[in-house]
């Protein structure tokens, strides 16, 4: 029994160690009435304060302050995740904003899972991750995109106006012009052909060019 009770605390202090010094997240755990209701955090890692810039003793004694850090535009999505995961017993995933203690604003992915209780009570087994730098990524790419799309919009209509041009002057202009294949072949003439030297379009596509020569 000493031998078992010494192995446990082994791993939980393994188990903290590793939940306090996450990188960029927390890990918590929450009791609920079979409700939602009497909330009351059990457990909250350490690293909770390098996260929020709030210490974990403080959430320990008021389990309201996690919620107050959610962005307020964000508090009715995080509620319907919750009652929807209470309603069914399952678990919920969600992204929000958070508030450090110095004002700036973060998104973070919140992950918790219930654990039904003997008495119907709820144990949520939780983990907070900041994904502020991905969030900013995904906006970068988008923005890329849009500039992207907005780009090929731009190319398309000056590619338009620029065969227009080439139309336009391949049509009216008093220059002699044609399309001709490497061996001299005529593919097209311009109507300057006609107005000028007299040439009918007929006459002159598919002959050589060369005969036309003195």
């Amino acid at each position: 029994r000493k031998l078992a009770e010494a192995a446990l605390r082994e791993n939980e202090a393994r188990l903290r160690a590793l939940t306090d010094n996450l990188p960029a997240g927390m890990v918590y755990q929450v009791s609920t009435g079979k409700d939602g209701s009497d909330r009351q955090f059990l457990y909250v890692s350490g690293s909770h304060e390098r996260l929020t810039g709030v210490a974990a003793e403080a959430v320990l004694e008021d389990s309201s302050i996690p919620y107050q850090l959610i962005h307020p535009d964000d508090r009715p999505l995080m509620a319907e995740a919750e009652a929807e995961a209470i309603r069914a017993r399952i678990p919920f995933d969600v992204q929000v904003r958070f508030l450090r203690t110095n004002g700036e604003s973060r998104w973070c992915r919140i992950i918790s899972a219930p654990r039904e209780q003997p008495d119907s009570s709820l144990i949520w087994d939780g983990i907070q991750i900041d994904i502020t730098d991905q969030k900013l990524a995904e906006d970068a790419l988008r923005a890329s995109e849009d500039r992207l799309r907005e780009l090929n919009e731009t190319l398309e209509a000056q590619v338009a106006d620029r065969t227009a041009d080439r139309d336009r002057i391949w049509r009216l202009s008093t220059d002699i012009m044609l399309v001709a294949r490497f061996d001299g072949t005529i593919n097209s003439i311009n109507p300057a052909w006609t107005s000028i030297l007299g040439w009918p379009e007929a006459a002159l596509v598919s002959s050589n060019f060369m005969t036309l020569v003195h």
